[in-house]
């Protein structure tokens, strides 16, 4: 009787040890965690982020009429790469350190051609000082 029981003991470990197969899911890049996204503009996620882009410069194009009148501010931005590339840029307006009351984060998007500087046309035309670079995630653009 003990014989039986010891037996049927080591079936039924040998039968439990078999019948554990270990499944493996892998992830092929397809989804990106939250602990993979730096930052994210318009819901892209920086990781997805190529670089060769700068931002050059952020300056006012004066429509005449003097340093007060109305103007253009525009963003420059380079495309160092030997392909087109889509740009998001997250700029933050900050009018507090002028004496203004605003401070206003604006998204902007922008195809920029090899080798190219484009200029983006900003919401706010009278203080291009007030404006600071939050991100930029540069992805390549598919033809």
């Amino acid at each position: 009787m003990r014989k039986i029981f010891v037996i049927l003991f080591l079936y039924g470990i040998m039968t439990c040890a078999t019948a554990q197969n270990i499944i493996q899911i892998t992830n092929n890049g397809s989804q990106n965690t939250t602990t993979d996204c730096g930052f994210k503009i318009n819901g892209i996620c920086s990781s997805e982020d190529i670089g060769g882009v700068s931002l050059e410069d952020i300056s006012r194009q004066d429509l005449g009429g003097g340093p007060f009148s109305n103007g253009i501010t525009r963003a420059y931005l380079k495309n160092y790469n030997n392909f087109t590339v889509t740009v998001l840029i997250q700029l933050a307006f900050d009018s507090y350190s002028q004496g203004g009351s605003t401070y206003v984060e604006e998204v902007y998007q922008v195809v920029i051609p090899s080798n190219e500087t484009k200029s983006v046309q900003l919401n706010h035309c009278n203080c291009p000082g007030c404006y600071s670079l939050q991100g930029m995630i540069v992805r390549r653009l598919m033809n």
